[in-house]
């Protein structure tokens, strides 16, 4: 049953969507994955590769990409309605594409190079707005000898002193028991990506 499956997609030109997705950063080799698809074709495989980025970035990057979460879900409600034509559509999944792109670039622009550091980049900007990369850095700059301790995420009383001098950057600008919870996002994140 799958081979046949498998062969009526190869037959309408879906070929791509059974092999490795190409991602969406890379904007050019994206874009000539598509160039030559059916306008249906060209929007299936966009939707898909930008619904498994947001799903994967959500994960590793929330603050980041759960506003881009709900406007896919707002277009795809939209398409469904049909109150958005395909080529808005297409526009619209290009501006989504665009923004991870930009906040890709601009995290590493600034330095964080790493995926820890982006989502927690990310995390500050929800915070801080401009000022997110000075405390970013501060943030780093005052975790860095627990974040160099073996399995860290594992301790957890260090993950409490993190979690503690998370909080009082976090204080700056929060309420006590918002910057409490925050923090304590902030260190499963950090340790979820811990080295990525």
């Amino acid at each position: 049953m799958q081979t046949l499956i498998d062969e009526h997609l190869k037959a309408i030109g879906l070929q791509s969507l059974l092999e490795a997705p190409i991602s969406i950063i890379d904007k050019e080799k994206f874009k000539a994955q598509v160039q030559y698809d059916s306008p249906e074709t060209q929007e299936l495989k966009i939707r898909n590769n930008l619904r498994y980025t947001i799903r994967v970035g959500a994960h590793q990057n929330p603050d980041f990409f759960k506003p881009l979460a709900e406007r896919l879900d707002e277009l795809l409600k939209m398409k469904e309605e049909e109150r958005i034509s395909n080529t808005q559509l297409l526009i619209d999944y290009a501006e989504l594409q665009d923004r991870i792109i930009l906040g890709d670039q601009e995290s590493r622009a600034k330095g964080f190079d790493t995926e820890q550091k982006r989502a927690v980049y990310n995390s500050m900007q929800v915070i801080f707005a401009e000022a997110a990369e000075a405390q970013t850095r501060l943030l780093f700059a005052r975790i860095e000898g627990e974040l160099d301790l073996v399995e860290w995420q594992d301790k957890g009383q260090v993950r409490k002193v993190i979690e503690n001098k998370i909080c009082k950057i976090l204080e700056e600008k929060m309420e006590k028991g918002p910057a409490r919870r925050k923090a304590k996002v902030l260190v499963e994140l950090l340790a979820k990506r811990n080295n990525a």
